[in-house]
């Protein structure tokens, strides 16, 4: 990532407050970050596409497959919801 190793590691550290990811590709990885209490996706997702030799960002829907891996997300470690 662009974040120095210091400001990852405070991103994940355990604090008393309340996490939130309000990112959908962070929520679908393999990552489990302690204390999530809540995962807020939009399902919708960015493709990079080449359209008549062009590079294109497109949003579309994501599928439910993507959406039931990012619900995993949250809760692993503590309760929690997805939205």
């Amino acid at each position: 990532g662009e974040l120095s190793g210091a400001r990852q590691a405070a991103a994940v550290m355990k604090h008393p407050g309340a996490k939130v990811v309000v990112s959908t590709d962070i929520a679908k990885t393999s990552l489990t970050i302690d204390g999530i209490d809540l995962v807020l996706d939009s399902g919708r997702r960015k493709l990079l596409t080449r359209e008549n030799g062009v590079d294109c960002l497109v949003t579309t829907d994501i599928s439910q497959a993507d959406a039931k891996q990012a619900e995993g997300r949250v809760g692993r470690t503590a309760p929690g919801q997805y939205v």
